[in-house]
């Protein structure tokens, strides 16, 4: 009360109240609505207008005047709805966030937050994030919880508003650490591979198997059915390179990891009698190169059967096997060297 009503009689007060303007749709208040003075209650959503009627009785007479106008403006203001959880893998980078629900209010502005704890908080501003819609540009290594405040400023009086969290879940996929190298002959089932660290995940594990027969880092291949965390490869007649994809899915979202590189090796020459029929010609050995003391060498049913001829010519191998149909033709002075 800045100046206070006088009068002849007695005072009494009656505040008023509306919703409309200064002029129309005043009713009286009924709570604490009588005093010189007023204090509205909390809760105030709608921009509200008060009065007060003063009357003064004397001698039985009421005489009323009707005090100015006082405009209490609600600064209203929700704030919305941004779009839902998400996943990634680690490392990754999230779909924007975006608007779903528009946020209401006057004058708005808008400060995006992140948590690394939980939709509780602690709460830390993102720097630059002041839209009503936000790309985290990543990359995202742990879950991580995020929400909108949004600011109404009205007659310099701010009020705020909390969007509910949504969360990026991150998909983390370690990789198993494998053995098995191993060096054989040909057509030996090689020993079971075996995991030294097993594979881990945020989501459930699947596993597959793949091989090839040019190097660690060539093109791979599924191997049919090889879908456990180890794996027994039947016999191998080349070396052949193994290793296992893993991966893990959370919230219908794959993420993979490979495993190390194990190498069969097979010292198996196998001859193929693709140029002639000279033993000492590289190109009729499978793999590609003359035997040596290391090599098993194997000999099938071919048409160009091998030959040991010649000055000073030797056959080297670690072993022989002449599978049926196949032959090796020797001069008479002239016999496989092996080890």
């Amino acid at each position: 009360m800045i100046t206070p009503a006088t009068g002849s009689g007695v005072l009494s007060y009656q505040w008023q109240s509306s919703t409309t303007d200064c002029t129309n749709g005043f009713s009286n208040i009924a709570i604490n609505g009588t005093s010189a003075t007023y204090d509205a209650p909390p809760g105030l959503s709608v921009t509200t207008y008060y009065r007060r009627i003063t009357t003064s009785t004397l001698n039985g007479v009421p005489c009323s005047a009707t005090g100015n106008c006082i405009t209490v403006t609600a600064n209203s203001v929700t704030a919305g709805a941004i779009s839902g959880n998400r996943t990634v893998c680690s490392g990754g980078n999230p779909a924007a966030f975006t608007e779903t629900t528009a946020a209401t209010g006057t004058g708005l502005t808008y400060q995006w937050q992140y948590s690394l704890t939980s939709g509780a908080g602690p709460w830390t501003d993102i720097s630059g994030a002041t839209s009503a819609t936000y790309d985290e540009p990543g990359p995202i290594t742990q879950n991580t919880f995020y929400q909108r405040v949004v600011k109404a400023s009205v007659n310099g009086t701010d009020c705020f508003a909390y969007s509910g969290f949504v969360v990026v879940f991150v998909n983390n996929v370690t990789a198993s650490n494998v053995a098995g190298d191993q060096t054989l002959c040909s057509n030996i089932d090689p020993t079971a591979f075996s995991v030294l660290t097993p594979a881990s995940g945020n989501g459930a594990l699947t596993y597959q198997w793949q091989s090839n027969i040019i190097g660690c880092s060539s093109l791979w291949t599924n191997i049919a059915s090889a879908t456990s965390a180890t794996y027994n490869a039947p016999p191998i007649s080349q070396t052949t390179y193994f290793h296992t994809v893993i991966t893990s899915t959370l919230n219908t979202v794959q993420c993979t990891a490979v495993s190390n590189c194990i190498v069969v090796t097979s010292n198996a020459k196998i001859w193929n009698g693709s140029s002639d029929d000279d033993w000492n010609t590289a190109t009729n050995w499978t793999p590609n190169g003359i035997p040596n003391s290391i090599n098993c060498v194997i000999i099938p049913n071919v048409t160009n059967d091998p030959e040991i001829s010649g000055t000073n010519y030797n056959g080297y191998g670690n072993s022989l096997t002449i599978l049926n149909g196949g032959k090796l033709e020797l001069e008479s002075y002239k016999q496989p060297n092996y080890y």
